[in-house]
């Protein structure tokens, strides 16, 4: 682990691991949420993120779709309500954007 840098491991897990209130959060979110490592992934998206991981990434009737870029997380820098309140705004910006 040494020297490694994820910027949603850094949201979501402590040194060795899962944070409780990332576990929590997860848990009680209304969207269907699922984290995925790079050799988790279907071949889908594995093409669509390549080269830009970690990321999150939306899945709905329209495709695949960035909602939060690492930079994007990086700048989150661990705090998992500061991530799930970013992610909620983005997710219901969407949602409008495809109701519209």
């Amino acid at each position: 682990l040494s020297g490694f840098d994820c910027s949603l491991c850094n949201i979501s897990h402590n040194t060795f691991t899962e944070k409780r209130i990332w576990k929590k959060e997860m848990s009680k979110s209304k969207y269907e949420l699922e984290m995925l490592h790079l050799d988790e992934q279907p071949e889908d998206l594995q093409s669509f993120t390549k080269g830009i991981t970690p990321c999150v990434v939306s899945k709905g009737d329209n495709g695949l779709k960035i909602i939060l870029s690492d930079s994007q997380l990086k700048k989150i820098n661990g705090d998992v309500p500061l991530f799930f309140k970013e992610l909620n705004n983005k997710l219901s910006y969407y949602k409008l954007k495809e109701d519209e």
